[in-house]
């Protein structure tokens, strides 16, 4: 879900499965939720009340913000985690792919490492594990 808070947080505020994402223009992103639904796309109650919990433990402060709008989505995942790099023999495909509940979080660190197989760079050693190829 989305609130427009009268003080936006500077930073990403996370803890846990919970966290607070300022976006332009002017709305804080909460999440996340989890749900085994299959393709199934749809905002519950419960889900927005573990978002409010979200909100009153990470910063109480914000429980009065207007919400603006709420939203679900679908998170391809992958067992090992997500994948990253040029899959061998196609070199001209890069991979960012099964994030999971993480992708907003993991969003900096993945643009480096694609950027740095782009560019037959060192990749940032935490992304070593998830690279292909």
């Amino acid at each position: 879900m989305a609130l427009r808070p009268e003080r936006m947080p500077v930073h990403v505020i996370t803890a846990g499965t919970a966290f607070l994402v300022p976006r332009p223009p002017g709305e804080l992103w909460v999440g996340a939720t989890f749900e085994e639904v299959g393709f199934t796309k749809a905002v519950t109650i419960e889900g927005l009340r573990e978002l409010a919990s979200h909100v009153e433990r990470l910063a109480p402060a914000l429980r009065t913000a207007p919400v603006v709008r709420a939203w679900s989505g679908l998170r391809p995942r992958c067992p090992g985690g997500p994948v990253l790099g040029r899959p061998r023999g196609l070199a001209n495909l890069l991979m960012a792919l099964g994030h999971h509940r993480n992708g907003i979080l993991l969003a900096p660190l993945t643009a480096q490492a694609i950027v740095a197989c782009a560019d037959a760079a060192t990749p940032p050693a935490a992304t070593v594990p998830f690279l292909v190829g």
